[in-house]
């Protein structure tokens, strides 16, 4: 079996064995600083290959997010105990993306993690090593700054997508030294089809199982596999009921084309998203069973259909039955997964700022942005520079009317801001760029920081940090 063969079969059986994320942690266990680990090869294959003796079901190589930006160019800081993590902005104008000049593989710390991944993966052959790059888009926020990016996606879109595309080129060569690296065996997997003949032949360069969604991605895949004189692989998307891409259920006799008229496509798999407004409601259940029966007509027809997934983060966490043969986890790794009560996830997205003003206000003055709040007694107030236009208090939306809107209020009604050790909560609603915090019972002058969670999705005016 290859490796991924090998954590299906790990997610399937019984037993469950946990599948590693990162590896650093390792470094604290073996006493070596992270900051001396980044530079050193050896000393990463040392911890890398420390924590593949633990029951995991795989090792995973370090990846801090900052090497490629630092192969371009970008300040990153170094610290003993932290992963290390890009600051500044390297291309703050059209400009200097003009400029940016896409790196060769021995800039930075490029080589450094080559090396260390060559020799990780000949030390260890009892279970796969997976290794990660970080996405074009990242990595382009990064270099631009996340928070201006963002900006940029509106006013200078022409900015944006010319460093993604630099990003673009040097994540592809990045990942085909990967690949040259011991990789050759694993297999990944787009998310999305595409008929654009650039993005396709950079897809079956680096082996990765495209997706078929309708008769057109099909017969691009086939054309270009073919010009080439290979054979790509692929899975088909079926959609039952997200809309973002797939055969229509209704649609058997496309999906079948697929399987019997394209010669140069190797069909490997095939995968639905699942949409769910609530642990309980039915929704999953009916689009599984549309799911099946599209499999079933497939498996009637005479073809195998290879790996079946449905499950995303939600439906992962909340619905044994959608696990099929491989699941997509992906939002719940950064704590942006709709939770339940016991399933033991932690937020990861953190905000930190120094507090503004600590003041007294008189019995009967009123606080807050849209909804004012009137003192009932004397009240010691700190104001944090942060508000709604930064990401505070926004949170993804699942569901609309009145019930969805007492949650909310609810939930920013009992959300609190940690000074130190302590907790207090918030008065008022939360402004644009301004909170009200009642720190009457607490030890606390202006410059203190203050800690938040925040989504990482909405954060605003940040300099993000991986810690």
């Amino acid at each position: 079996m290859n490796a991924t063969e090998i954590l299906w079969q790990a997610a399937r059986v019984g037993e469950k064995r946990a599948l590693p994320i990162l590896s650093f942690p390792a470094a604290k266990a073996l006493g070596i600083p992270v900051d001396e680990m980044a530079r050193s090869a050896e000393l990463q294959a040392k911890a890398v290959f420390h924590a593949s003796r633990l029951p995991t079901a795989a090792a995973v190589s370090p990846m801090d997010l900052s090497i490629e930006a630092e192969a371009f160019g970008a300040r990153v800081r170094f610290a003993p105990d932290e992963v290390p993590a890009v600051t500044g902005q390297l291309v703050p104008d059209e400009d200097a993306a003009k400029a940016l000049a896409v790196p060769d593989l021995a800039r930075g710390r490029v080589p450094v993690s080559l090396a260390a991944i060559a020799a990780e993966k000949a030390q260890i052959a009892d279970k796969p090593l997976l290794a990660g790059v970080i996405g074009p888009f990242s990595l382009a926020g990064r270099l631009m700054d996340v928070s201006e990016i963002l900006y940029a996606c509106v006013d200078e879109p022409e900015t944006v997508h010319l460093v993604v595309e630099k990003a673009a080129q040097f994540v592809t060569s990045y990942i085909q030294a990967l690949r040259e690296a011991g990789f050759e065996d694993e297999e990944l997997l787009m998310l999305r089809a595409t008929v654009d003949r650039e993005e396709l032949e950079r897809l079956v360069d680096l082996n990765v199982v495209c997706t078929i969604s309708s008769v057109d991605t099909g017969l691009a895949l086939n054309a270009l596999a073919e010009n080439r004189s290979t054979v790509a692989e692929a899975h088909i998307q079926v959609d039952t009921g997200m809309g973002f891409g797939g055969f229509l259920i209704g649609e058997p006799e496309k999906i079948l084309l697929a399987y019997r008229s394209l010669p140069n496509v190797a069909l490997s798999g095939i995968y639905t998203q699942l949409h769910a407004v609530s642990p309980k409601g039915p929704e999953v259940g009916a689009q599984l069973r549309q799911f099946r029966q599209v499999l079933d007509a497939i498996h009637a027809a005479g073809f195998e259909t290879g790996t079946v997934h449905a499950a995303g983060s939600y439906a992962l966490m909340h619905f044994d039955e959608a696990r099929l043969d491989a699941v997509r986890a992906g939002s719940v790794l950064l704590g942006r997964c709709r939770r339940s009560q016991g399933d033991g996830l932690r937020p990861v997205g953190f905000g930190e700022a120094p507090l503004a003003e600590v003041r007294w206000l008189p019995k009967g003055h009123t606080v807050g942005a849209d909804r004012l709040t009137a003192l009932k007694r004397p009240t010691r107030v700190a104001v944090l520079p942060v508000g709604y236009q930064n990401g505070f208090g926004v949170d993804r939306p699942r569901d609309s009317g009145l019930p969805a809107l007492w949650r909310q209020w609810k939930k920013n009604r009992n959300r609190t801001v940690r000074l130190g050790e302590q907790r207090v909560k918030i008065i008022g609603s939360i402004g644009a760029t301004e909170t009200i915090l009642n720190v009457t019972d607490v030890k606390c002058s202006a410059g203190d920081p203050a800690v938040f969670e925040l989504d990482p999705l909405y954060a605003r005016g940040f300099q993000i940090e991986y810690r």
